[in-house]
């Protein structure tokens, strides 16, 4: 149940659907929120919550990353002729 979040994008991951990066990206939030908050209130997981927090920012960052260097064609041309 807990990388359900993370399983549901792979599909169209593997088929390279821009999209689904795109979206991929609201699904890393409930770990960001279980990170942050274990963190913060549980010492005994501090740990384990600590790299929960730093793969789910791995992931984002890569996922943005990835959106960022595939439209690179289309961002020169829209700021060229201002669309």
């Amino acid at each position: 149940m807990l990388l359900l979040p993370v399983a549901a994008p792979i599909p169209g991951i593997i088929r390279g659907v821009p999209r689904t990066y795109a979206w991929a990206t609201l699904c890393i939030a409930p770990y960001f929120i279980y990170g942050i908050t274990e963190v913060i209130a549980n010492p005994a997981v501090r740990g384990a919550a600590a790299a929960v927090l730093f793969a789910g920012l791995a992931w984002f960052v890569a996922l943005v990353w990835y959106l960022r260097l595939s439209r690179g064609g289309t961002a020169a041309v829209q700021e060229t002729t201002g669309a």
